[in-house]
Formats: C-alpha cells, sequence, structure tokens
C-alpha cells in the first residue's frame, strides 16, 4: 500500500516540531493553542463590557429615558409625576407626625413648643403643588397652555437661562411654592433638633477648651 506524502505545511510543522523534540499538534490531537491576548486588548474587551452594563442600567433606572423598554410616552411620565407626588406626600405627612410628637412633651409656649409642626404643616402642600400641577396637566384637568411652566415662545430653557422663559404659574409654582416650602421644612428641621443650642454649646466647650475663658453669648 502506497501512503499519501504530506503536505508542504504538515511536513513543515512536523519537522518543526521534531527538531524541538515534541510532537506536532496533529499528532499529539486537539486544537492548537489560542494566541495570548494583550493587556490592553483584554482591559479595552472589559471596559467595553463595563460600559454596556452601566448604560442598560441607566436605561433601566430611567423611565422618562426609557427604562424597562418603556419610552418616554405620555403614560410614562403621568406615572413618574403620580409616583413622586405620593412619595412626597408621605414623608412629609410622616416628618410633620414625627415632629409633633417629639415636641409634645417640651415646655414653653405654644409656638416654642409647635412651631416646627406649623412651618412642617404649610410646607408640605407648598413642596407638593408644582408636582400637583404635574399631575392635573397629565390627567388633563388642568390643561396647557394654561398650566404650562413655560412659555410657548422660547427655545433655551435649560439652566438660569429658563428663569426668563417661565410664565406666571412656573413662577408661582415651580419658584414661589417650591422654594419657599423647602425653606420652611429646613427651618423647622433645624428647630425641631435645637441644631443651632447643640451648636452653639459645641462652640462655647471649644472656646473655654482653647483658653478663652468668655463664651459666645446665649
Amino acid at each position: 500500500m502506497i501512503l499519501p506524502s504530506p503536505t508542504p505545511a504538515r511536513a513543515a510543522a512536523s519537522g518543526a516540531g521534531e527538531g524541538l523534540g515534541q510532537r506536532p499538534w496533529g499528532a499529539r490531537g486537539g486544537a492548537p493553542p489560542r494566541p495570548r491576548q494583550g493587556v490592553a486588548c483584554r482591559v479595552h474587551r472589559h471596559a467595553a463590557a463595563d460600559a454596556a452594563r452601566a448604560r442598560g442600567l441607566l436605561m433601566l433606572a430611567s423611565p422618562a429615558g426609557g427604562g424597562m423598554g418603556v419610552t418616554a410616552t405620555a403614560g410614562a411620565k403621568a406615572f413618574s409625576h403620580t409616583f413622586s407626588l405620593a412619595l412626597t406626600l408621605a414623608v412629609l405627612t410622616n416628618l410633620t407626625q414625627y415632629t409633633w410628637h417629639k415636641v409634645a412633651d417640651k415646655a414653653g409656649t405654644h409656638w416654642q413648643r409647635h412651631g416646627p409642626v406649623w412651618l412642617l404643616a404649610v410646607a408640605t402642600p407648598l413642596l407638593c403643588a408644582d408636582l400637583m400641577r404635574h399631575c392635573l396637566q397629565d390627567a388633563g384637568i388642568w390643561p396647557a397652555p394654561g398650566s404650562s411652566m413655560y412659555r410657548d415662545d422660547c427655545d433655551e430653557v435649560a439652566g438660569l437661562k429658563g428663569l426668563r422663559c417661565l410664565t406666571l404659574v412656573g413662577w408661582i409654582f415651580s419658584i414661589l411654592c417650591t422654594y419657599s416650602g423647602f425653606i420652611m421644612m429646613v427651618t423647622a428641621v433645624v428647630w425641631s433638633a435645637n441644631l443651632h443650642g447643640k451648636i452653639h454649646a459645641a462652640w462655647s466647650q471649644i472656646s473655654i477648651a482653647s483658653g478663652r475663658r468668655t463664651p459666645l453669648p446665649a
């Protein structure tokens, strides 16, 4: 029987393997080893995978930007506004109740004891006013342009330049109600926790420890 002659490539591989004292990959069986990838190639591949996962997480966490495969439809915006209103209302009402129970046993006049509670009671509807405007607009109860925040003749409404494009409704609900509500809420929390008194006492101790015997006046 006449054996077929080896191909030039197989003969060269066989000769190279025999010259090194090893059998060629065809005789040893299995596939040849995969070429090693450089460090830069592996880093680039992992960075690309991390970027893809980050984009997926951002899209999942943003309802208005396509979260869970949902585009920025009117229904998604309405759900976002309604959820924000419900969450804000729940947090503020619970904070008001907690503050009322906390100051109930304190000494002093009615305003000294219940001042933070009254501030939170007023801040709650103020902070929910703009969110309620969005919900009424989404439901069609208070449609645009009567409930619009910006004027229709303005193109750039981002940043500080958007202040020039605010309507009267935008100034009242988005600026006046929101920021006054935040100021009242922060004041009530600081007042209820007696944060200013604690800071004053700590500063007096620091002054005495540093050699100044005269603490700050109360």
